[in-house]
């Protein structure tokens, strides 16, 4: 019953948007992350696009987000189940970049080869307390100057990374001729799509999944009214 019900309602869409029966209603879903990760995330993401794309009357695309720099399978597009999982990669994976700001991004990102963590028994020498004493002491308050610093380049970064996922949204959509942007949880996927939806013209949704922030502190990770969470809660 359901599925009828679901081809009833996009057969209804496809003649809101003018097109004819034969036509296909062209959704693209902008996400985080996706496949081949496996979170919960990715794996709702898919499972949605994949039973969409069931359908004769809907023709499904996606693409992800830059903001994933040290994950692997976030570099090259990928494809599974008949759904294909295009790319905008961070500039730190990109072999050439020509705007400034996207140099000094790449430049200050750093990515490990090897995340495995190695761990020693190391027997203090007496240079080893003076050492601590100069890295935990003396240097710990140049480390609470630069936090600040790091914090507004973090916010400055995100600003440049939604702004070229807006762009290569707004070019997909060209490119491929859709009808509806279907943008995912958080607000740094939503806003660019919304944008890149409004400058060509499409439909938008956004759905929200879940309050990121508040997971965050439900994991320990953030401080509630901290300054990551309120970034996050003004969106």
């Amino acid at each position: 019953m359901g599925w009828k019900n679901c081809s009833k309602n996009s057969r209804r869409l496809i003649g809101q948007y003018g097109l004819k029966e034969a036509d296909k209603l062209r959704i693209l879903h902008v996400l985080a992350n996706s496949p081949p990760d496996t979170n919960g995330y990715a794996v709702r993401s898919h499972m949605i696009a994949k039973h969409q794309n069931k359908l004769e009357s809907l023709e499904v695309f996606a693409i992800t987000s830059p903001f994933y720099p040290k994950k692997e399978s976030m570099i090259e597009d990928f494809s599974t189940d008949g759904i294909n999982y295009t790319r905008c990669v961070h500039p730190a994976r990109r072999k050439k970049v020509t705007k400034l700001s996207h140099k000094i991004i790449k430049k200050r990102t750093r990515i490990s080869r090897n995340s495995k963590k190695i761990e020693s028994t190391i027997v203090k020498h007496p240079l080893n307390r003076v050492f601590d004493f100069f890295y935990y002491g003396v240097f710990r308050i140049g480390r609470l100057v630069k936090k600040p610093i790091s914090l507004v380049y973090k916010v400055w970064e995100e600003r440049v990374l939604m702004k070229l996922f807006k762009a290569e949204i707004e070019h997909f959509i060209v490119e491929n001729n859709i009808d509806v942007v279907h943008a995912h949880t958080p607000y740094r996927v939503g806003l660019p799509a919304q944008k890149a939806a409004q400058r060509t013209g499409k439909q938008f949704i956004y759905e929200v999944r879940g309050i990121w922030e508040e997971t965050a502190v439900a994991n320990g990770r953030w401080r509630r009214n901290g300054l990551a969470y309120s970034r996050f809660r003004r969106y």
